[in-house]
Parts: structure tokens; C-alpha cells; sequence
């Protein structure tokens, strides 16, 4: 995935300096990774709105950032956000792996995703509008009783349900 990031960068003909925002679906480290570094380097980077969704859709993130503020600075050493919302042992089934062809995918449904896409959209806009003057985060948490029904554990940073709350990045 990075390879084909670095080549999409390398000879598109777009010229990205000309964008508001740059977004970025689904949290790969790698691609992600690749797009932050690419940005950074340029002379007047795009502002740059990264969105995924934790297991289940049970948590959303989309984060945006300005000038040279790196996503990277919000990852541990295992590659995982450092502000991720639970925590799911051995999987818990959260990921699964499709026999054959490798493919993964969360079990959740476009329903469940509705909440975080509504939040990225609304910061997008917000973006293109001069309405967040700072890089931050913006994070859904939905319903714990999800996550527990499912195996997982709930971070202590999981305090509300059903709501969006806005951090300072990193």
C-alpha cells in the first residue's frame, strides 16, 4: 500500500498545494504514513483530515491538521493511535479474515458508520469554512454497551456515549 501511495504522489499531476484539504478514509499506518510525509515536504501543505472508525463503529476519529503537525506524532509503538477509545483482546472478533484471498474487514454496516462520517463531513466543512483555526481531533463515542456486548474494553478516555467531543492535536 505505501509503494502504490508513493506512486499515486509521484506522478499525479495534480497540484495538491492548490487544495484546502487533503482526507484520507480508513486508517492505514503505512499509506497514512506515506500521504503525512509527502504533505509535510511540500511548501504550503494542505490541510490534511484523516477519519476511521474503531471495531464495530462503536468510536469514530477524524483528525486535522495544519502545516507541519504530523499524524504520526498520535501513534504508540505498535502502530495504534494513542488516543484510541477501546481496546479489544485477541481481536475479540473485531477483525475478520476472509479465507483465500487475505481480505479484512470490521463487522459493522453502513448504518453504523453514519455517526463518523457525519462527524469528518462536518469538520471538513468546518475547514473550508476558517472555522477550526488549530489542528485537533474530533472523536464519536457511541454506545460502551456495544463494545462490551462484543469483547471489548472501554479506554478510560471512553466517557460519554452517543456524543462528539473536540481535543487539541496531538
Amino acid at each position: 500500500m505505501n509503494l502504490q501511495v508513493n506512486a499515486f504522489l509521484a506522478q499525479s499531476r495534480l497540484d495538491f498545494q492548490e487544495f484546502g484539504v487533503v482526507a484520507s478514509l480508513r486508517l492505514r499506518r503505512f499509506a497514512t504514513g506515506a500521504l503525512d510525509h509527502w504533505r509535510r515536504r511540500l511548501a504550503r501543505p494542505p490541510a490534511h483530515l484523516s477519519t476511521w472508525t474503531e471495531a464495530y463503529a462503536a468510536a469514530g476519529h477524524a483528525v486535522l491538521l495544519y502545516g507541519q503537525a504530523s499524524i504520526l506524532a498520535g501513534f504508540d509503538g505498535e502502530e495504534r493511535p494513542n488516543f484510541r477509545l477501546t481496546d479489544w483482546p485477541d481481536e475479540s472478533g473485531a477483525l475478520i479474515v476472509e479465507a483465500g484471498c487475505g481480505n479484512s474487514f470490521q463487522p459493522h454496516g453502513v448504518i453504523d458508520l453514519h455517526p463518523t462520517v457525519g462527524m469528518a463531513a462536518g469538520l471538513a466543512l468546518d475547514t473550508l469554512l476558517d472555522k477550526v483555526p488549530a489542528s485537533c481531533r474530533r472523536v464519536w463515542m457511541g454506545d460502551p454497551a456495544v463494545v462490551e456486548a462484543n469483547g471489548g474494553i472501554l479506554r478510560e478516555t471512553f466517557t460519554d456515549q452517543l456524543t462528539v467531543r473536540e481535543f487539541v492535536w496531538p
